[in-house]
């Protein structure tokens, strides 16, 4: 397991624990790179780049949706959850579940 600062504020961290292979085999999915390409994460399968992106938006102050993904979220939900496909949800609770859940 690996851990990455993801956020830095003067009170608190927001740490990410992973496992590297399993996180790279994730980005190098070709759906979940269009996902990424689609919300503006530089085209590239390094998988330090893509969690320095995430860690910036994070940072910024707004919230990266795609962070499900990071998650283990499943892409359908993601996408839908984001806008991006026109799946009706099937049940709701803190996350909304898309599709056949």
């Amino acid at each position: 397991l690996e851990v990455r600062i993801l956020r830095k504020r003067p009170d608190n961290l927001l740490l990410f624990i992973f496992r590297r292979s399993a996180l790279r085999d994730l980005i190098e999915r070709r759906p979940v790179r269009a996902l990424l390409r689609t919300a503006a994460y530089p085209a590239t399968t390094d998988l330090d780049a893509v969690l320095d992106e995430l860690g910036s938006r994070l940072t910024e102050g707004s919230f990266p949706h795609e962070i499900g993904l990071f998650l283990g979220y499943p892409l359908k939900d993601v996408a839908a959850f984001m806008g991006l496909a026109s799946i009706p949800f099937a049940c709701q609770g803190p996350w909304k579940i898309y599709g056949n859940p």
